[in-house]
């Protein structure tokens, strides 16, 4: 494995280089500061959406806030879905646990993360199913028609449209 060059603001990756590759140093330091860099290998990441969640937090309370950051690392990589490591869907149950609001709090939270399009509500033959907003956060970098569908009225803060209009 080479090394890599990242834009410190964005974490894009400017410059890569595999073992054996030639480097042509133009600039004093270039070899060192490829030197500081490694390169992670996780398989457990998701993406947020740094700029809209900014914006999103504006209109968030307290409780949909902390809400939100504990069920970010239960969303799935394929479709957004909050399920469990073991492939079960996640319930209203296991989201009491989860976040330790009671039951009540939960409910209302949920009412209102939807009503808000955080979180979409979907039914399977065995309950209801719990879906994050990908333009939120997402892990991967693809986006399932569908899943786009089911959030098509999210209003994008930071374009001033809704999703659907993109």
């Amino acid at each position: 494995m080479g090394k890599i060059v990242i834009q410190e603001e964005t974490g894009e990756v400017i410059a890569a280089t595999d073992n054996g590759d030639y480097i042509n140093v133009t600039k004093s330091g270039s070899v060192e500061y490829l030197n500081n860099y490694d390169t992670w290998e996780i398989k457990h990441f998701y993406k947020g959406n740094i700029d809209e969640l900014k914006e999103l937090n504006k209109g968030l309370t307290i409780t949909e806030a902390g809400f939100i950051l504990k069920i970010i690392p239960y969303i799935n990589y394929a479709d957004c879905l909050l399920i469990h490591s073991n492939g079960k869907d996640i319930n209203q149950d296991s989201l009491i646990e989860i976040t330790g609001l009671s039951r009540q709090t939960t409910y209302r939270t949920i009412k209102s993360l939807i009503n808000k399009d955080v979180l979409y509500k979907g039914k399977n033959s065995k309950g209801n199913q719990y879906f994050v907003n990908p333009w939120l956060f997402i892990r991967g970098n693809v986006v399932n028609k569908v899943l786009k569908s089911m959030f098509k009225n999210y209003h994008i803060k930071v374009l001033n449209k809704k999703w659907k209009d993109l």
